[in-house]
């Protein structure tokens, strides 16, 4: 009931409902829940709600580049500015998702047939090659000269984007999922724009292509999708325009000063 409250999807509410389920049992099986009690949870139904995924948003291209200068903003050390310029590039170009931002490794990064790329290591052990665009090494070179300044190691196995400690000092660990969800929530909350969260950007960035008219074969490979019918699906749930009103609006001439 609180997750409806929260405008979670049915989806979201299922695998909810499954890892309760689960918990029960294991408790069951370790004698810690009588067997009754674990087979009652398991026949509790969720309540109703919106069929489908949570709808995200699609953040416009203006909205992109105010969330890009809000993580650099936010920065309260050179380090922190460079890392996150970094990170919000890769990101709102590249549509990487934050599990895949959080395993970079220096040893991805590679020049193939004279092309600077990157091997993204996504869902199900699925590995891809995507090109860098030139903000993006850019970005990867300010941060590279950063590490170098501090000698931090950067050997091929070694995180690309990584934590900070207080003072602004670059720490050998990787930056975490879950930092990447922060950082770009408070970049958002300072750009004015809302709640925003790392797939709304994957999301943002297929929506500008899709709305570019760049074919649905390109951003499929971007997605890194297994088809392109899942791309297609993806891009359905994408807010499409529903101007019927407005131009009822307009042939009923509401702006007109006259009727006021």
């Amino acid at each position: 009931g609180m997750l409806v409250k929260r405008n979670h999807g049915k989806q979201g509410l299922n695998q909810a409902r499954a890892s309760i389920v689960t918990l029960a049992s294991l408790m069951a099986e370790a004698g810690w829940l009588d067997d009754y009690r674990s087979a009652a949870i398991s026949r509790v139904r969720i309540p109703r709600a919106e069929d489908g995924q949570r709808p995200g948003r699609w953040l416009s291209t203006t909205q992109l580049r105010a969330l890009m200068a809000a993580a650099q903003q936010i920065a309260t050390s050179d380090n922190q500015l460079r890392r996150n310029n970094t990170m919000m590039t890769i990101l709102c170009t590249m549509a990487l998702r934050r599990d895949e931002l959080s395993a970079m490794r220096w040893g991805d990064l590679s020049v193939q047939n004279d092309r600077p790329v990157l091997k993204v290591h996504g869902k199900g052990r699925k590995v891809a090659t995507i090109d860098l665009p030139r903000p993006v090494i850019a970005a990867l070179d300010s941060w590279r000269r950063a590490l170098l300044a501090e000698n931090k190691p950067m050997s091929a196995e070694s995180a690309l984007i990584r934590r900070l400690y207080k003072g602004g000092g670059i720490a050998p660990m990787g930056l975490s999922p879950h930092s990447v969800w922060i950082i770009i929530h408070k970049s958002a909350l300072h750009a004015g724009l809302g709640v925003v969260t790392p797939h709304d950007l994957r999301r943002s960035v297929a929506g500008a292509l899709f709305a570019s008219e760049v074919p649905i074969e390109k951003i499929s490979r971007l997605l890194r999708h297994t088809s392109i019918a899942v791309t297609e699906r993806y891009l359905q749930k994408l807010p499409t325009e529903n101007e019927g009103a407005l131009i009822m609006s307009d042939l009923l001439d509401l702006d007109s000063d006259e009727l006021y």
